[in-house]
């Protein structure tokens, strides 16, 4: 399910909302799970709150949720953007990460053995269909925490 839409989203937000809503279409028929048991999350922010540095996403006003894994839910992505933009002849490239973290055994459960390389299949193919594969820089281990699986795919768009 989607969490906070934007609501007429402008720049790098029309791209994290059509995104948004790309993933919340295809991906739980993918992963073969119910839509209640996927969150996908729009663009997420570093932020240091009470002396702690979290990444977070705004609901409202000052309301956040922390990033990261859940264990009330199979999946769960968000983008980050690099926030630099890198002026190319006529237009704007970006660079951005999708943050994924999965629980593989409830996104895979007739697999037997550990499926972190089925989820990355799954989504470096959803991000193919999205960009062009050229764009594509590198997919990034952040954490293995058995039965969860954490990366981020890093790409550029314009």
């Amino acid at each position: 399910m989607i969490k906070y839409p934007k609501t007429n989203p402008v720049g790098i937000d029309v791209f994290v909302s059509m995104m948004q809503n790309v993933a919340q279409s295809e991906l739980p028929t993918l992963f073969g799970v119910n839509e209640a048991q996927c969150l996908f999350y729009g663009r997420g922010e570093n932020v240091t709150i009470g002396g702690r540095e979290l990444r977070v996403v705004y609901s409202s006003g000052r309301d956040y949720d922390e990033l990261g894994y859940s264990d009330k839910v199979s999946f769960v992505s968000y983008l980050m953007v690099d926030g630099l933009f890198e002026p190319d002849e006529k237009q704007e490239r970006v660079n951005v990460s999708l943050y994924c973290h999965g629980d593989l055994g409830k996104l895979f459960p007739s697999i037997s053995h550990r499926a972190d390389e089925e989820l990355r299949k799954v989504m470096k193919e959803f991000v193919y269909r999205l960009i062009e594969p050229q764009d594509m820089r590198s997919i990034e281990l952040l954490e293995e925490m058995q039965p969860y699986h954490s990366f981020k795919i890093n790409f550029t768009i314009v």
